[in-house]
C-alpha cells in the first residue's frame, strides 16, 4: 500500500533525521552558556557550513516540496507526539526547540503554512513568560521562529514587538541580542 509506504518514509525521516537534527546538542548548550557572542555567531553561519542540522534541513525541504501538505500533517502531528511524550521530562525543553526549529524550516519552504496555531500555542507562551531566565534556549528559537516568520503574523506584530522588548532585558546574550535583531 502507497500510503502506509509512504506513512513509514515520513516517520523513519522524520524520527532518525530530522528530529534529532534540529535538537540543542550538547555542544550547543554549552557554547549558549559559556560563549554566547560564538553560539550567535555559530548559530548564523551553520546554514552554510556542512553539519547534521544543515543535513536535516536539506532532507526537510526536499520532502516538503516533493509531498507537500501530507508531509506537513504528519510533522504536524509528530510535533504534538514527540511534545505530549517529553512532557515533564528533563528533555522538555529540548523538543521544544526541535519543534520550534522545524517548524521554522518549514515555513521557510512552503510560504502557505497557515502558522497561528503553532505561535499561540508553541511560541507565544515562550515570549510571555516573564522569567526571562526560564528556558533560555527556547526563548530564543522563538525569537528566530517570529523573526524569519514574521510576515505571516501580521495582524499580532504590535503584540509580538510588545513581547520582543521585554527580552532586551534579558541577562543571556543571545536572548537579547536575538530580541534586538527581530525588533
Amino acid at each position: 500500500d502507497a500510503y502506509a509506504l509512504t506513512r513509514k518514509l515520513f516517520s523513519e525521516a522524520t524520527e532518525i533525521v530530522l528530529f534529532p537534527g534540529m535538537m540543542i546538542t550538547e555542544k550547543n548548550e554549552q557554547l549558549f552558556k559559556e560563549n554566547p557572542q560564538e553560539f550567535v555567531r555559530f548559530d548564523k553561519e551553520s546554514s552554510d557550513t556542512p553539519s547534521p542540522r544543515k543535513s536535516a534541513q536539506e532532507l526537510l525541504r526536499a520532502m516538503v516540496l516533493q509531498f507537500k501538505t501530507p508531509f506537513m500533517q504528519f510533522c504536524s502531528d509528530f510535533i504534538d507526539c514527540k511534545r505530549q511524550s517529553s512532557a515533564g521530562t528533563d528533555d522538555e525543553w529540548k523538543c521544544k526547540v526541535a519543534a520550534i526549529n522545524l517548524a521554522l524550516e518549514i515555513g521557510r519552504v512552503e510560504k502557505c503554512v497557515d502558522f497561528m496555531n503553532f505561535l499561540a500555542k508553541q511560541v507565544l507562551p515562550e515570549l510571555q513568560e516573564r522569567n526571562m531566565a526560564m528556558r533560555p534556549l527556547v526563548k530564543a528559537a522563538s525569537i528566530k521562529f517570529v523573526f524569519f516568520l514574521h510576515d505571516r503574523f501580521r495582524d499580532l506584530l504590535g503584540f509580538i514587538l510588545y513581547l520582543l522588548v521585554a527580552h532586551l532585558g534579558s541577562k543571556d546574550v543571545v536572548v537579547h541580542t536575538y530580541a534586538a535583531q527581530a525588533i
